[in-house]
């Protein structure tokens, strides 16, 4: 895949009859998702979905940057790199 490709490989979009059923659909779909070749942000999305905040809804743009960045750092989250080319 050339440098200068589109970052956005893909979309995900699941729903539930609640918020849990919601959530564990989507955890369930991220961990079935194969992208192979470049990084993804797939395990970061993993991580905030098993934030205390995200699963009570306390969440807004902002928190991205904010209390759940601080929540995934205590959970371990790894930077995910790009490989040299």
């Amino acid at each position: 895949m050339p440098p200068n490709y589109d970052s956005l490989l893909g979309k995900l979009i699941v729903w539930g009859e609640d918020r849990d059923q919601a959530i564990m659909r989507m955890k369930r779909a991220l961990s079935e998702t194969v992208i192979s070749g470049v990084p993804t942000t797939i395990d970061y999305h993993q991580l905030i979905l098993d934030t205390k905040d995200f699963k009570a809804g306390n969440v807004d743009t902002g928190a991205l940057l904010l209390g759940i960045v601080w929540s995934i750092c205590q959970l371990g989250f790894k930077a995910i790199t790009p490989s040299p080319s």
